[in-house]
């Protein structure tokens, strides 16, 4: 291979200059995958215009301080010949010299490659605008004999047409694409602080990345006005809403280089938000989509695969928008035809969701109502029920009435958006009394009640509609199980409520009715946890969430109840960071509906966020739920466990006085009796427990015993163990207040034993050095559980330390009247024993006085104690 005569002062030096590189992005993900491909022969940077591959290429090498040879190819003749040249002359440069020596440009490059001790980076960038079966041979040979120290670098638009597959097997080859490049939302947030000078905030990143699927070139033109703006989120909320640039963009750099036939087809694609070869040939009328599909695929023109083998594609969303914009300009009378053409596919591969919606695109509502009747019970089985409101409020009222399915889908439907209960129970009266759809009906009604506290009335309906349910009917059946298991619940019976939960849960499994399934195990799992059983509460959660996997996709909305539990249950143990994090994830996954269950969990957030010390965000989230609960359809409930709960945190805030005002603005309920409802009772005890708290930080322990008391006992009754402790806590502190030490220590002891068999330790550690002073004195006085210790550590290094501190004597402090009383007592030479008997306490209660009297007189003997004291005339001499 000969130089050809191309002389040196014939070079474009331009294209032998690494680029500038301007707001770049530290990438270390993908720094740490070009430094990977260095210990091999050759990385592929592929991916469409825009995704910043030049300069993720340009920034390492500028980061690392790496030699490189760099040859842009865009301009130069799609010639192995030319190749040469440009690449020894990249050399050259690097080595400081007019020019190599020798006649054979090519054995000049590899010699010289191999005389470098150092490691070389060859830089081929814009392959796609030269490539050629010439060049493509020139490269395979050049990997061939490329030296150990020498590495090659393609940085391209479509996938080169070379021989890859024995590279990849050898290792030898490392590709980053599309989907690498993309930004993640936490590097766009990173360049929108550098081109804008400052830090925007998450919501607006988000955006940003929604809408450029971390595009850079689009990034970079939404945000080439932000600089010197006096608020820069602002600006960008309006740039996203004009994407005019970006489209303008995408014409300019990708659609003037498609052939027309192409450009067709993509049009046509437009109108689908996912392809595949078979669906792209029943919608163009085509037989080789399957080819056109690879082509694109391989040049990147936005086209980007969804599965490993390459068989659904979407395209890049502003892509779309522009393909569709053309299409509507250039074939307007063909869009109602080639989303009839999708439906028809659709629906024929079982595929209603899509079916259903390119149905309704092209305007033939009488045929999305047969499609969505016939797909009624998938739809209720999958939970899709507000996608399924959606299409039925595009339908006329009068074709709706036409179809008992899709009314009850809409009274379904209802419920979750929250519409008023009124309306419901009218959408199912126009139902009437068909017997095929009675029993489903009769559910529905079991629930509307369940949801007004009528109980009763709950539990009769869903028997009656049990009751006419056949054998094999395991959609439906499954379904009044779980609406019987439900009223049961609010009832009371938990037992019972969970055995016929798991029976729900395994009917509706084989009915392939996942949405009842999952929702029966989550109730499962909520009502383990409240009667104490923790793991197995845990274990019924992750079997709920396991059934509602979407691989692909996102998680169902549905999983939200499962994954609220499993972060109540972390929260219990401990593990904050790992709460929060389900919490997130639950609130992101669940709708604006509100089940009493899901909401009362996830108000676990609330404290989760005040054990991390973050008080502002805490009260923040209560804000974020008062306004959800005032827009629910149900606020009775929801508003007064948010009021409760507001009470709570503020005292935890150590705000007193705003926690006083607030319960005196509130009306006063006293305690609920035994024949109240099991939610009433949920309900009551939160209510009742935060005004005995608020006495607990007023100093009146008489008066938090009164309000607590009958909380724990009532919890127990129910069986709802979990509730128990609660009240148990409060219950230790105000007996100890009320120096009622027996009674304290007795309580505290049964809370430790019950806390320890499950794991739980924040209740405890949420009470602050209150408690911890309180397990460190009841440990001084005999009380050492085994699990008392390993609590302590829970408690922050501050607090123990200061509980412990404070449990030593330090100086004399005013002994109480019983105090006095104890004192006199052993003064005359009476045991403990005797003193106790004398007073009518525990010995127990004697050694937690003696050991106050010891710590206030600052001695540590009873002789000690009683010769102080009379000197300090505490005593008679």
């Amino acid at each position: 291979m000969t130089n050809g005569g191309l002389e040196s002062e014939s070079i474009l030096k331009t294209k032998i200059v690494r680029p500038p590189v301007r707001n770049v992005v530290h990438r270390t993900r993908l720094y740490e995958l070009l430094d990977n491909g260095t210990a091999r022969k050759l990385t592929i940077v592929s991916a469409p215009a825009g995704y910043g591959k030049t300069t993720l290429v340009a920034s390492w090498l500028g980061e690392r301080s790496l030699d490189h040879c760099w040859v842009n190819l865009g301009g130069l003749d799609s010639s192995a010949q030319g190749l040469v040249t440009y690449l020894c002359a990249a050399l050259d440069r690097l080595e400081k010299r007019e020019r190599s020596a020798g006649p054979d440009r090519w054995v000049a490059l590899l010699n010289g490659l191999s005389a470098r001790r150092q490691e070389t980076i060859l830089v081929l960038d814009d392959y796609h605008l030269a490539e050629s079966a010439e060049v493509n041979d020139l490269v395979m040979l050049l990997l061939e004999h490329l030296p150990s120290s020498a590495h090659l670098v393609i940085i391209t638009r479509a996938d080169p047409s070379l021989r890859l597959a024995k590279l990849r097997g050898q290792a030898e080859l490392v590709e980053i694409r599309q989907s690498d490049l993309a930004l993640t939302v936490d590097e766009i947030g990173a360049f929108l602080k550098e081109v804008s000078g400052v830090a925007l905030t998450k919501d607006v990143v988000r955006s940003l990345s929604t809408v450029t699927e971390g595009w850079v070139a689009g990034l970079q033109i939404l945000t080439s006005s932000v600089k010197g703006t006096a608020n820069p989120a602002r600006l960008i909320g309006e740039l996203v809403g004009r994407q005019r640039y970006l489209r303008d963009y995408l014409v300019e750099e990708v659609l003037v280089g498609l052939d027309p036939a192409a450009l067709e087809f993509l049009e046509r694609c437009s109108i689908l938000e996912r392809f595949s070869a078979d669906l792209c040939d029943a919608l163009t009328g085509r037989a080789d989509s399957q080819e056109v599909l690879s082509a694109m695929d391989r040049q990147n023109l936005f086209v980007s695969p969804m599965d490993e083998e390459h068989r659904w594609f979407r395209l890049h969303h502003l892509f779309a928008q522009v393909l569709s914009a053309r299409l509507q300009h250039d074939h307007p009378a063909e869009i109602a035809a080639l989303h009839g053409k999708a439906s028809e596919w659709f629906a024929a591969h079982d595929q209603p969701v899509e079916a259903i919606n390119h149905c309704l695109a092209s305007g033939d509502t009488a045929a999305a109502a047969e499609l969505i009747n016939r797909y009624g019970e998938w739809l209720m089985k999958q939970g899709e029920l507000l996608v399924a409101k959606k299409w039925i409020s595009s339908l006329p009222g009068e074709l709706c009435g036409r179809y008992p399915v899709i009314m009850l889908l809409r009274a379904w439907a209802g419920i979750e958006e929250g519409r008023p209960l009124e309306q419901v129970e009218q959408e199912l009266d126009s139902i009437g009394g068909t017997d095929a759809y009675e029993a489903q009906v009769l559910c529905l009604r079991s629930y509307l009640a369940g949801l007004q506290g009528r109980d009763a009335q709950a539990l009769k309906l869903s028997e009656r509609a049990s009751r006419m349910i056949g054998e094999q009917d395991l959609f439906v059946r499954g379904h009044a199980k779980f609406r019987t298991a439900v009223a049961r619940l609010a009832s009371g019976d938990s037992a019972r409520a969970i055995d016929l939960l798991e029976s729900a849960a395994e009917d509706s499994l084989q009915a392939g009715n996942l949405l009842v399934a999952a929702t029966a195990l989550a109730h499962r799992g909520r009502a383990m946890v409240e009667r104490g059983e923790i793991d197995g509460g845990g274990q019924t959660y992750q079997r709920a969430l396991d059934l509602m996997a979407n691989p692909g996709g996102p998680r169902r909305r549905f999983a939200a109840w499962a994954l609220i539990g499993l972060a109540e249950i972390d929260r219990l143990r401990g593990n904050i960071d790992g709460a929060l994090e389900l919490f997130r994830e639950g609130m992101e996954t669940s709708a604006s509906w509100l089940d009493l269950n899901t909401f009362y969990t996830s108000l676990g957030v609330v404290h989760a966020l005040l054990a991390k010390g973050q008080e502002a965000d805490a009260l923040q989230a209560l804000q974020s739920a008062d306004q959800l609960a005032r827009g629910s359809i149900i606020p009775l409930y929801f508003t007064r466990l948010v009021e409760a709960h507001r009470t709570l945190a503020l005292l935890r805030c150590g705000r007193l006085q705003e926690a006083r005002a607030h319960m005196e603005g509130l009306s006063a309920r006293g305690d609920p009796g035994a024949d109240v409802s099991y939610v009433e009772a949920l309900v009551s005890d939160l209510e009742m427990l935060a005004r005995a708290r608020l006495a607990l930080s007023e100093k009146d322990a008489r008066g938090c015993i009164d309000l607590a008391l009958p909380v724990a006992l009532r919890a127990r009754r129910q069986q709802r163990e979990l509730h128990a402790l609660f009240a148990d806590i409060v219950l230790v502190q105000a007996y100890w207040l009320a120096e009622e030490i027996d009674k304290a220590t007795s309580v505290l002891e049964r809370g430790l034993s019950f806390a320890a068999e499950r794991g739980i330790v924040q209740p405890f550690v949420d009470e602050g050095p209150d408690l911890a002073r309180i397990l460190y004195r009841a440990r001084a006085l005999g009380l050492d559980h085994p699990s008392t210790g390993k609590l302590l550590a829970a408690f922050p290094l501050d607090q123990q330390s200061r509980a412990a501190a404070e449990t030593q004597p330090h100086s004399v402090e005013p002994l109480s009247a019983r105090e006095v009383k104890v004192l006199t007592l052993l003064s005359q030479g009476l045991s403990n024993k005797e003193v106790a008997a004398a007073l009518f306490l525990s010995v127990r209660t004697i050694k937690w006085y003696t050991s106050n009297i010891y710590a206030k007189l600052d001695v540590s003997s009873r002789t000690q104690a009683i010769a102080k004291a009379r000197r300090l005339e505490i005593l008679p001499e």
